[in-house]
């Protein structure tokens, strides 16, 4: 039963109040928060590229810009 992550794309005006407390609980429980399915995916294709060791090397922009 925990909750790992919120998508909430809901853009209807009686939703407002909804998305504010949904809001005020993620922050309040550090739970990651989407408002958009594309930024969701985003995400989650990023945790699966550092989880099998794919990613890449944090550096410079003029540190890859040498290397070609």
């Amino acid at each position: 039963g925990d909750i790992a992550l919120v998508i909430n794309t809901s853009d209807t005006k009686s939703s407002v109040d909804d998305g504010k407390k949904i809001r005020q609980n993620v922050l309040r429980f550090k739970i990651p928060y989407f408002t958009t399915i594309r930024a969701a995916l985003a995400a989650a294709k990023s945790l699966s590229t550092v989880q099998t060791g794919k990613a890449l090397e944090v550096k410079s922009l003029q540190e890859y810009l040498n290397e070609r």
